[in-house]
């Protein structure tokens, strides 16, 4: 059996997700790491998203998923083997 998390559970790990969102900038890394960041948490707040009004709509479709999935591959295949030196 599996305890459901509490509603300030989420919103710590929310809290703390946002935090390094606001610090990786000001902590010096190259642009290259800040954009795959950013773009890292883009693509799994749209999935979460897209994962709760789902869920509550009853409504399921794999378009959708697909959709993000090629998103997210396509960025990984345009920023190309390893970051730039």
């Amino acid at each position: 059996m599996t305890q459901a998390r509490s509603p300030a559970a989420g919103f710590t790990i929310t809290a703390a997700l946002a935090l390094v969102c606001v610090a990786l900038p000001l902590v010096g890394l190259p642009l290259f790491y800040v954009q795959q960041a950013f773009l890292l948490f883009f693509f799994s707040a749209l999935a979460q998203s897209w994962n709760i009004l789902g869920g509550y709509g009853g409504y399921l479709s794999f378009g959708h998923v697909a959709f993000v999935g090629l998103g997210g591959a396509g960025d990984t295949t345009a920023a190309g083997p390893s970051p730039p030196s």
